[in-house]
């Protein structure tokens, strides 16, 4: 999967983010903005088909998030 999205803002020059599905489900990506120190890894799994599981950690600081998102398709 190759993802290319613009900047949300004035400072902002957008990003890029590659990887691969390594399971039915389970999604390891990398992404590198244009600034240096913007790159993180990413992981997204798909607990069940409405609920899924985001990680990112990464950049110049090293933070790190974890989330759940929601959907429902009707």
């Amino acid at each position: 999967v190759l993802t290319i999205a613009p900047g949300v803002g004035e400072d902002d020059l957008g990003q890029v983010e590659a990887g691969r599905y390594l399971a039915d489900g389970l999604f390891f990506g990398v992404r590198q903005g244009a600034t240096p120190g913007s790159s993180s890894a990413v992981v997204e799994w798909e607990v069940t088909p409405n609920l899924t599981l985001e990680s990112e950690v990464g950049g110049a600081t090293r933070d790190s998030n974890v989330g759940f998102s929601w959907q429902w398709d009707y």
